[in-house]
């Protein structure tokens, strides 16, 4: 059974990992990364595990463009999701992946985490910094 299913694995997760998640038709439209793909019949923007982006996954998705060198990718959407957070003001626990409201409770620990880890790593961004 083993030789069967590592046949079926990918030969590169770097390009698996470009493929997937900067498909727009997928995980990066107007919010990047929402909890189910945006072409998922069960997708919904603001119906918790069903669309909204959730800061913790919106960041290992970054880390995982990062690994694999896709630093164009990583900056241009990594910008866009600061600016949607920073523009809430209220550090929610995950946004609308269609308008980028806030949603759930405020002052989320994990989002301002997020917010600080990428603008050190925007500092050649000048236009999205605090």
């Amino acid at each position: 059974m083993a030789p069967r299913w590592r046949s079926t694995l990918p030969r590169s997760p770097r390009l698996v990992a470009r493929g997937a998640s900067v498909d727009p038709q997928r995980f990066v439209g107007a919010i990047p990364f929402p909890s189910v793909s945006y072409d998922e019949e069960a997708y919904h923007p603001d119906k918790w595990w069903r669309g909204p982006m959730w800061p913790p996954v919106a960041y290992f998705m970054l880390e995982i463009l990062r690994k694999y060198g896709y630093d164009h990718e990583y900056q241009e959407i990594a910008g866009r999701l600061y600016t949607v957070m920073l523009q809430d003001g209220h550090f929610c626990e995950c946004f609308n992946s269609q308008t980028g409201a806030g949603m759930g409770c405020n002052q989320q620990s994990w989002t301002a985490a997020l917010l600080l880890h990428l603008n050190k790593h925007l500092q050649g961004v000048p236009s999205l910094l605090l």
